[in-house]
C-alpha cells in the first residue's frame, strides 16, 4: 500500500469512471510505501489518496474498508461497493 502524504487536505477528488483516481495526474508509485504483512491493520484518513503497488503473486488480494466520519460530514460517492457486495 503506498499513500499520499498531505493529500486528504485537498478534500474530495473526481473519480475516473467510479472507481479510481486518474492515474496519469495520481501517480501513486510517488506515493510513500506503507509496509504491511498479511493480517496488519493500516488506519489513515479516508480522503487520502492510496492504493496498491502491483500484485505480483497468484494469490487475490482482500481487504475491508471501515470509514468513520462526523455526522455532519456531507456523503461522498458510494465508489468502493459495487451490487455484488452490496447485496
Amino acid at each position: 500500500m503506498r499513500v499520499i502524504p498531505g493529500s486528504h487536505f485537498g478534500g474530495n477528488l473526481p473519480h475516473v469512471g467510479t472507481h479510481y483516481l486518474n492515474y496519469k495526474e495520481y501517480q501513486i508509485t510517488d506515493g510513500t510505501a506503507c509496509p504491511a504483512e498479511a493480517g496488519d491493520v493500516l488506519f489513515f484518513n479516508y480522503m487520502t489518496t492510496h492504493g496498491p503497488e502491483n500484485n505480483r503473486s497468484e494469490l487475490t488480494r482482500r481487504n475491508v474498508l471501515f470509514q468513520y466520519r462526523d455526522a455532519s460530514d456531507i456523503p461522498t460517492e458510494n465508489v468502493h461497493f459495487t451490487d455484488r457486495f452490496s447485496q
